[in-house]
């Protein structure tokens, strides 16, 4: 998630991007160390401890929106992981946080996600639509509605 995030200020400029992207937000989660000795709840592995930080960073403001702190061993997708979903926003996600049920969620609360899929989904194009010309100015281009 890093990896686009850098990209995209490489290429365009978080300032370029303006309020273009106002209502955006990146979801991730950074892995923090621990010691079991301290923090007994946060095993991780066999001698260690970590809690998982997951983060929803408004992209306009550069801020996190949203920590929720979960044991380590808590994975992106587990329903643990409660984030609170707005209308009219985008959910920019990684592979971790492919869950059909949260993503469906996502879309009864009127917002919109981008994900990438993890290696091996079996998935079927259903529909395939025109993207009108409008959406085609500048270095951004949108591929596939």
């Amino acid at each position: 998630m890093t990896e686009v995030w850098l990209r995209l200020k490489e290429r365009l400029g978080v300032e370029k991007l303006g309020k273009k992207f106002a209502r955006m937000a990146l979801i991730d989660a950074s892995l923090l160390k621990l010691s079991l000795a301290a923090y007994a709840w946060a095993e991780y592995r066999h001698s260690s401890g970590a809690a998982k930080m997951h983060a929803v960073l408004e992209w306009s403001g550069r801020i996190p929106a949203q920590l929720v702190l979960t044991p380590g061993k808590v994975y992106e997708a587990n329903p643990a992981v409660k984030i609170s979903w707005e209308a009219g926003w985008t959910y920019v996600q990684d592979r971790g946080y492919v869950s059909f049920k949260r993503l469906q969620q996502i879309r009864q609360c009127q917002a919109h996600f981008v994900v990438w899929l993890k290696r091996g989904m079996e998935w079927t194009v259903v529909e395939r639509r025109p993207v009108p010309s409008e959406h085609q100015r500048g270095k951004i281009r949108l591929l596939s509605d």
